[in-house]
This record gives C-alpha cells, structure tokens and sequence, in this order.
C-alpha cells in the first residue's frame, strides 16, 4: 500500500508541476488565477489561500489552472439582466471588455508564456531532479544482454550472454531498458551499437540490422536481459520457496539433478516446470545448506490442453562461414535423424552429436518434400558447442508429428513423442494447424470435448507402419509453483560528481523528448503498433513497481514522465497548451484573434481526439495488464 501511495503522490506531483507552472507564468504577467486544481472532476477538498481557490479533484487525471477572463465568472452568467453590477465590462458594441488583471487583456507574448509555463516547468523538473537523483545513486538493470534469441539480429550478428552495452547509434547506455528503445525508435536499416565482449576489457563497434517484430510492431535485436552474475535469488512472499526458508537475496550455488555442464539457470530451469521437489544448494545470512522446495500443485492452467508440440527440427538460419555452414544443412531442411537415431527435438542433437564425436556422420534431411542423406567427416567433441551454436532450428508447422508433453492428456491416451497424425475425429491432417486448430476448438468448449487421434507409428527403426486410435480430452494441466527464480543483473548508476550528473541528467532530459517525439513520429506512419501507448493505469502501475526500488527510482521515473507530459502538452491540439499558443502565433501572424466560431469547432474537434486518445490507451492497459 506504501508504494501505491508513493505512485499517487508522484503522480500528483508531476501534474502539481505543470499547473505550477501555469499558475506561476500568470502571476508573474499580472493575470488573476481563479481556480488551481490537481484532479479532475468533483472536488474533494479545497482551501481559499490569496484570490485563488486551491483544490484536489476525485478523478488523478490531470488538472487545471482557471485564469480570471478564461471564461465568465459564475456571479456574471447568473446576473438577473436588470443588474447593472456588471455593466462595466461591457462597451457600446456589446463585446465583454477585459480588465487588466484577466488573461484577454494581457499581450500575445505573455499570454503564450502562460500557457507554455507548465510545459517550462516540466522541462525544469528534470532538468533539476535528474541530475539530483542520479547524484545519489539509481538503481538499473545492468545493459548487459542474456543469451540472444536463436536466429535473431543479435544471433546473427555474433553476440553472446554477458555482452555489455556501451552505446546504441552514439546515445551512451546506462541502462538495460535503454537498448530497446532506442533500436524500436532508431534506425530500421541498421545500428551501430558499441559493446564490450565477456571477458575483453576492449570495447568495439558493431552494425546490426533490427528485425520487425509484428506482435508488438517493434524493431528488435532479439536479446533480454542477462540473469544475476552471482546468482541471486528471487523469492515470492509466502510462496513454497519461502516457507522452504529460502530468503531474497540468498544465493544459489547447486541444483540437485542438473546438468554440470550448463549454467546454473539452465540447470534450473527444467525443474520450475517440473512436479517434483526440487532441491537447492544455497548460501546466505544463515549459511551454505541444501534446501527442499515442495511445489504447490493448486494451480491449473487457465486453457484445457491436450499435450502436444511440433517438432523443433526445422533449420531456421545458419550463422557465419564455418563448421556449421560446411555440415551440409540448408535454411528450410527438416533434420530427422542422426544416424539411426530419430531427431524431433533440436535439444537432443547436441548428445547425439557428442555420442557420434569422431566418427562419419549420416543425417537424414527433409528438404522440399523428399528426405535425402548427407554425410560429414568426423566431428571432434571440443566443435559439438560451436557448431550447436551457429545452427538456429524452429519448430516444423510443415508436419504433423508430434513432441508429447510428460504427464500430458496425450500421454496418459497412450500418445508417444514421434507419432503421425494423420486424422482427427475422421478429418485427415497435413499440416501443425489442423492439430493446433482442433486440440484448441475442442478445450473451448465447456467440458472440454474427446478427440480420437488416428496416428502412424513405427516400432522401431525399418519396422514397417503401424496404425493406431487414442481418444485424447484437452484438461487443464497442473501449473506448479515454487515462487523462486534467479533474478535479473542490477546494478546503481552513481555519477562521480555534480557535473557529470548535470550533464548526464540533460541528456536523459533531451533523449526523453526527443523519444516521445519519434514515437509519435512511428504510430502516425505505421512503424510503431499503437499498442505501445499506455494510460493511467500503465502510469500507476509502473510508478509502483519503481517506488518498490526506491524513491530515487520513482523520481527518475517521474522525470520521464514530466518529459512525456511536456511533449503531450506541445502538440498543437485544441484544448491542450499547444493548440492554445498554435491559435496566439496564428493571432501575431493575421493581426486579430482566431475567431470564436473557428475557436469553438476546433475545441470541439480536440475534445472528441482527447477523448479518443484516453479510451484508445485505457483499452490497451487492460488488455496489457488485465488482459
């Protein structure tokens, strides 16, 4: 509750800026503020200090300064005709005269800096508040990547786990986050990106080309974050790690069971999908000790499933101009078999390679719709991992084979790993989505309907063809729970002195703006899905995630978010500052005021583009966090 407060109230500082700023630039020319309100809506409270009405409003949305003259005071507009209290506002001609202390009567340039004040301040808010907090120290993700996903930019490009991010296109990197953002808002045709290789004390530069990712309509490299170095730990409350009396913070050291072989994430990670207790060694404030961890087995998938996965044999994109290129594969083969052994699962090849090492290799490949053999000179063991590494497979949506998940639906039916399905309840398949298509068709319904599997299964290697049926209920499966992970690389920027947080902080500043810019740049032309935009509640959320890090994190985040409120604010739509000071440049440019006519269309027009915009991005929070 503590953190949700701390978002509300970093929330209403912000708008409680902008409005200062407002209220601030009318003083200073002379105008009367009438009404300053954080929120908006009913008031919920409110104070008289001076001539201004200060107040808090029910809905955080935003705020407002009312200026004497903005509109006509509510003592006027209920006047009975005959009262003559306000004749002096009045001339001959019947037009409302303003008095000097009102926003009409002040010059085209004061008026501008009114309602650009709050957008002043804004920019002042991080110019002031960056330089302090990263003075004193903010905690980030490390820029430094985990293992590149196979075949992506980054893959292709050579990176590795523990690469460090220096720059992205000249922009100095401080910070994980930083690297997607600028390769979704950088350059499409390519990105020079300077990096630091694990182990190297050189720094270098690369060219990578990002990639469309059409679910987010992104630009990517394809890269995470990397895991802690040391391995720390990750501990949900209450959940079966803890009462394990495993604590957050506690490092891990062994997994019983794993392979010695990987690294410790990849030792645990096969075990988090598992049902089993698992067994941990850790060491912490109370010491090194072995640690059992029994899952909770309360919670169930959402989906009824039936336990099926394509095959992942598939060559998606081969790296480089060495081993891997020589072994004879081609982007589209389907690797079925190494030797006399069947390959479903590019998980396996690795072991099966290592079993091989030293001797000819015989692969039998699918390549465009006929299986054909290759044949390599002996591969040494100590080229297994390199050549693994530059072969990027994907799944194989071409066939109908099937990868059968333990403790499946299909697997108890009677289903197994390498089985053809050929039809389901009578209709013939031919490709993975007619399986995916009727196992989902069948786990919507309510209950969840039979399916009858009809599949080809061969006994053993030259053995001829086998038949048979299964009949296969799509069921919600067991999602255990262990509430533990390893958690992500983190470190806290400090800069050395205030002049280098100055100068960092105006970057920070600068990029901030020139960001919002291009993103909006990106909706507008299609680059970027409008997905991306968020509300309220996006704002809320990420305020109390960041206030759980510290308060010198909310305010870094806050410092953004008055950069994104100051160039939201410029955008010359009526009702917002911009369209106000577009309608003042126009008035200096004519000679004479924008009409009412035109003035009360277009207000017309930015209310319907405002209210728009807020459904538009309060429809995305939900689906993105409720979804």
């Amino acid at each position: 509750m503590l953190h949700y407060l701390l978002a509300i109230f970093g929330i209403g500082l912000v708008i409680f800026v902008h409005e200062l700023g407002h209220f601030l630039a009318a003083r200073f020319c002379g105008v009367r503020v009438e009404t300053f309100s954080i929120g908006m809506g009913p008031r919920i409270l409110s104070w008289k200090w001076g001539d201004t009405q200060w107040q808090l409003a029910l809905l955080p949305i935003g705020g407002y300064v009312k200026m004497a003259g903005d509109e006509i005071s509510t003592e006027e507009a209920e006047a009975d005709i005959s009262d003559t209290s306000f004749d002096h506002l009045y001339g001959d001609d019947g037009q409302r005269i303003p008095q000097d202390d009102e926003l009409g009567s002040k010059s085209i340039g004061q008026r501008f800096l009114i309602f650009a004040g709050g957008v002043i301040m804004n920019v002042i808010f991080g110019l002031v508040v960056f330089p302090i907090v990263l003075l004193a120290g903010v905690p980030f993700i490390a820029p430094v990547m985990g293992a590149p996903a196979l075949g992506s930019p980054a893959w292709e490009a050579g990176l590795e786990a523990g690469t460090e991010f220096l720059a992205v296109d000249g922009a100095d990197i401080f910070a994980f986050t930083h690297i997607p953002t600028a390769i979704a808002l950088g350059d499409s045709t390519g990105m020079d990106m300077t990096i630091r290789r694990p182990g190297k004390t050189e720094s270098e530069v690369i060219h990578i080309v990002p990639e469309k990712d059409e679910t987010f309509g992104l630009n990517v490299i394809g890269i995470g974050p990397e895991v802690d170095p040391d391995f720390t730990l990750s501990v949900s409350p209450g959940s079966p790690a803890e009462l394990a009396g495993i604590k957050n913070g506690d490092r891990l050291l062994a997994v019983r069971g794993g392979e010695p072989d990987l690294p410790l994430p990849s030792q645990l990670n096969p075990f988090l999908s598992d049902q089993s207790p698992l067994e941990l060694k850790i060491t912490g404030v109370d010491g090194e000790r072995w640690v059992t961890v029994t899952p909770d087995l309360s919670q169930l998938y959402p989906t009824p499933l039936v336990g099926i996965s394509a095959p992942t044999n598939r060559v998606l994109k081969i790296r480089g101009s060495g081993l891997a290129s020589e072994f004879g594969l081609q982007i589209e083969d389907c690797l079925l078999a190494v030797g006399s052994t069947e390959l479903l699962q590019a998980q396996d090849l690795q072991g099966v390679l290592i079993q091989s090492a030293g001797k000819e290799l015989e692969l039998t490949v699918l390549r465009e719709g006929r299986q054909i053999q290759l044949r390599h000179t002996a591969i040494a063991a100590d080229e297994v991992p390199q050549l693994i590494s530059d072969i990027a497979f994907t799944s194989d949506t071409e066939s109908t084979r099937v990868v059968v998940s333990k403790g499946s639906a299909a697997e108890r039916s009677g289903m197994k790993t390498g089985d053809r399905v050929v039809r389901i309840d009578g209709t013939a398949t031919s490709v993975w989505e007619d399986l995916r298509g009727a196992s989902r068709s069948a786990g919507a319904m309510s209950p969840p309907s039979k399916l009858t599997f009809s599949v080809q299964r061969q006994p053993a290697p030259g053995a001829a063809l086998q038949m048979h049926e299964f009949k296969v209920t799509p069921e919600k499966s067991v999602m255990p729970n262990y509430g533990i992970g390893i958690g992500l690389h983190q470190y806290v920027y400090q800069a050395t002195n205030p002049l280098m947080a100055f100068r960092v902080g105006t970057e920070c500043t600068l990029r901030f703006l020139q960001d919002s810019w291009i993103f909006m740049q990106r909706i507008v032309s299609g680059e970027v899905s409008g997905e991306n935009a968020g509300g309220i509640i996006t704002i809320g959320k990420v305020s109390s995630d960041w206030a759980q890090e510290g308060i010198s994190k909310l305010f870094f985040f806050l410092c953004i978010l008055s950069m994104n409120l100051a160039f939201l604010n410029v955008l010359p739509i009526p009702l917002l500052d911009g369209g106000h000071m577009l309608f003042l440049l126009i008035e200096k440019i004519k000679g004479s005021p924008v009409s009412a006519r035109v003035q009360v269309l277009s207000q017309m027009v930015g209310m319907f583009l405002l209210l728009f915009l807020m459904i538009y991005v309060t429809y995305n929070d939900v689906v993105r966090w409720f979804g």
